[in-house]
């Protein structure tokens, strides 16, 4: 159990280019105006430290440091935790990537909240999984976390199902598999 609050968590390396200190300045501004959401920071990284001074630094509550955790661990971590974070800074290499959490966050049904562009907002807007804001807008962050929290009576389950079929359609391994050699078969006109 992480809180008796509202659980947001973002789990995983904690680095610069992960954007977690517009994330927990967004939340700032959200937790000032309902202090019954927690974010929670699970891992860590070379920009650990650094987040923390911000915290204390701007007053921002709410924010919890888990620090790293066993693998084991993990799948209770996720279960407890409302909507799941994911954000990277605004960047032309980033806005291709679609980090590995992603889909451990879909293995979850969890929403998601997608803190980036690129393609884990293109899929996320695109298979309703949850809500997104971007990278640099603080207002925009903040909302999503307040939007997040006004559904915690019935509205995060569509994200939940939706996430569940994108992960058993798009990222379902016998699919990508049988996918990839269609591909291969069509294209080199080899007979399986």
């Amino acid at each position: 159990k992480l809180s008796d609050k509202f659980n947001f968590t973002f789990a995983g390396n904690i680095g610069k280019v992960q954007n977690l200190e517009n994330v927990i300045r967004g939340f700032g501004l959200a937790s000032a105006e309902n202090d019954g959401i927690q974010l929670n920071l699970i891992g860590d990284g070379s920009h650990l430290e650094r987040l923390k001074e911000i915290a204390a630094e701007e007053k921002i509550r709410g924010v919890v440091f888990w620090g790293r955790k066993k693998q084991s661990e993990m799948p209770a971590c996720f279960n407890a935790s409302d909507v799941m974070v994911v954000s990277l800074n605004d960047d032309p290499v980033f806005n291709i990537t679609v980090p590995a959490k992603f889909q451990a966050y879909l293995a979850f049904s969890k929403p998601v909240f997608c803190v980036m562009g690129g393609e884990v907002r293109r899929i996320v807007e695109k298979y309703k999984t949850g809500l997104c804001a971007a990278s640099g807008d603080l207002k925009g962050i903040s909302e999503g976390f307040l939007k997040f929290y006004g559904l915690k009576d019935g509205g995060l389950k569509m994200f939940a199902e939706n996430s569940k079929v994108l992960l058993e359609t798009v990222y379902d391994r016998t699919k990508i598999i049988e996918d990839m050699t269609a591909l291969l078969v069509g294209k080199r006109g080899i007979e399986v």
